[in-house]
């Protein structure tokens, strides 16, 4: 057994004394006010950190189309040719794939005040600095940096909402988190409009305002966070009654992580690296975020490909495709928890993504056949994949046990978020406009590739026999004997 093992009946309090699990001897109305609590204490801060992630994320896609076709835009500035563009997209993925499991550990041994805060404030400090890079090996370098900075933040988040929120209350508050993506996918464009025109404002080009003036909140935020966020429920605080936070520690079932938990357990980490079901989170959620991952930077290339030329006109096509994946994720989340169901609520919008993918495909092949905007709606259907990928971060949370293995399985299926990012922007290369014909058939066969994968992981949960879900019962695993092999 794991050193993180704990008895499936008792919990460690506060003071040291073992008491049961099961025996809810606290006044129900005081969890329900702790839950409020939690729900205003974390959920909209840490929403907002991810708004601001994204939008620095995405701004590159942004600064692309301000000044289009003069020397001020951000190409002919630093002087970008054939694909450069693609890889100062891409290299930011490598960044967090090299540092998202190592950063999860540091949110366990620091803790997530410290963390995330440290996060927010050097991304943005490599943000801003990005505004002075002045050829394709600068923004290379900058934009490698600020995968390194940012890595972490995602699936910290994830690792951080399992010590306060029970199983069946995570893919709903998840969900609201997530969204913040497509939400600042939403607005970026308008940002980006807005800034278009400051371009010779002391001298910057609108591109460089652009970086400013999005990286400087996320440092000030991040300041914030320091002082704003809670820790762990075992650890002192101000913003919770002491009543509270017993609770909040003994409600937690014995799966959960604590922060008494060691921060990294061999025995842990070695039985998860060796369990398939490790890999197929990892591939299933690779295949659904890689047409996401590619849209979030092309969808305005797609948009042009269709036969919108203008940028204010681009910006704004934009905005459907990511206010679609903003409310269906929150929607489905949320259902998610009401009905205590993973699976279907993961197989229903990757089918409805995978049907409009295989349509935009066929418009591709015969864009005279089908109305501009037919092609342009199913384009935007395509973003239902979103939908799931807070519910997948819940269906792997809910199927491990310890603090190793919930930080390392949080980080594992996000580091199939890195590679997707990484792999996304080369699915529409410059030679392929203006139907882009290979990348939106590769949306295609990525999204049936995730339908397949998430059934593997279903078919290997039952065969481990974990009770991960259960419809309208327990969602996390209780067996207390459950051997090495399973977790």
């Amino acid at each position: 057994m794991s050193k993180e093992d704990t008895s499936a009946e008792m919990a460690l309090a506060d003071d040291g004394k073992m008491t049961p699990i099961n025996e809810k001897d606290w006044d129900p109305e005081v969890e329900k006010r702790l839950v409020r609590k939690l729900d205003i204490l974390l959920v909209p801060f840490t929403s907002l950190m991810l708004l601001l992630a994204f939008i620095d994320r995405v701004n590159l896609a942004n600064a692309t189309v301000l000044q289009p076709n003069t020397p001020d835009s951000f190409n002919n500035s630093l002087g970008l040719v054939g694909n450069q563009f693609n890889w100062a997209t891409a290299i930011f993925a490598a960044g967090m794939f090299v540092l998202d499991i190592p950063s999860n550990f540091m949110v366990k041994k620091f803790s997530a005040r410290v963390w995330l805060s440290r996060i927010m404030v050097t991304w943005g400090i490599v943000v801003v600095a990005e505004a002075f890079v002045t050829n394709f090996t600068g923004i290379m370098v900058a934009r490698f940096f600020l995968g390194v900075a940012e890595a972490g933040l995602l699936p910290g988040v994830v690792f951080y909402f399992s010590f306060w929120y029970l199983p069946e209350e995570r893919a709903g508050r998840l969900a609201i988190f997530y969204s913040m993506q497509p939400f600042g996918g939403g607005w970026s464009g308008l940002l980006a409009i807005a800034i278009d025109h400051m371009n010779g404002v002391a001298g910057l080009k609108s591109w460089q305002w652009l970086f400013i003036l999005e990286g400087i909140p996320a440092i000030i935020l991040g300041v914030v966070a320091y002082f704003a966020l809670l820790e762990f429920p075992h650890s002192p605080s101000t913003y919770l009654t002491e009543e509270e936070r017993q609770i909040a520690i003994r409600r937690m079932p014995p799966a959960a992580p604590k922060s008494t938990d060691e921060t990294f357990d061999w025995v842990a980490f070695r039985r998860d690296a060796t369990n398939p079901l490790t890999y197929f989170f990892f591939f299933a959620y690779f295949f659904a975020a890689m047409p996401a991952a590619s849209g979030t930077t092309f969808i305005p290339t797609v948009i042009r490909g269709l036969g919108y030329t203008s940028s204010v006109q681009i910006n704004l096509l934009s905005i459907p495709f990511n206010w679609f994946a903003f409310l269906g994720a929150i929607i489905n989340g949320l259902h998610s928890d009401f009905t205590r169901e993973r699976y279907w609520h993961i197989v229903f919008p990757l089918s409805i993504a995978t049907f409009s993918s295989l349509i935009t495909g066929i418009g591709s092949l015969r864009p005279n056949d089908i109305p501009t905007v037919v092609r342009f709606l199913f384009a935007t259907f395509t973003a239902a994949e979103a939908w799931s990928f807070p519910v997948i971060w819940a269906y792997r949370a809910n199927s491990v046990a310890g603090s190793t293995s919930s930080a390392l399985g949080s980080a594992v299926v996000l580091l199939g978020n890195a590679l997707a990012y990484f792999v996304g922007p080369f699915l529409f290369p410059s030679w392929d406009a203006p139907n882009y014909t290979p990348g939106l058939w590769t949306w295609f066969a990525s999204n049936c590739m995730a339908l397949i994968m998430i059934t593997a992981v279903s078919f290997e949960i039952r065969r481990q026999k974990l009770e991960v879900e259960k419809p309208l019962g327990v969602l996390w695993r209780t067996a207390p004997s459950a051997p090495p092999s399973k977790v």
